[in-house]
């Protein structure tokens, strides 16, 4: 992100803000490191809206500079690269079954 986000900011994305007139669900949100021109953030949503993140980001005063996904529920993408795809393995399939049931 660009900048810091201060506590509150942090708290506030936390517990969810309003996107779309809807509040967002709760997030795990924890900074991982700051430099002097920006911040680097783990994120985990437990909903995924259009461009949620860089919104969110955009609405606390801090946009994104760049954005990673590293996993899809209980799927860690691991290696694969940017605009790559892989078929999902049975086992795969299971773990995102069993995500979603609960």
């Amino acid at each position: 992100l660009v900048g810091v986000p201060s506590a509150a900011s942090l708290a506030a994305w936390r517990s969810g803000l309003v996107l779309d007139g809807r509040r967002t669900r709760p997030a795990q949100v924890e900074l991982e490191h700051r430099s002097a021109v920006g911040s680097c953030l783990r994120i985990v949503l437990r909903e995924g809206r259009k461009r949620q993140i860089r919104r969110i980001a955009d609405q606390l005063g801090h946009p994104v500079q760049r954005l990673q996904r590293l996993a899809i529920g209980a799927l860690a993408l691991g290696s694969l690269a940017s605009g790559d795809w892989r078929w999902l393995k049975t086992d795969d399939m299971n773990r995102l079954l069993e995500k979603e049931a609960r």
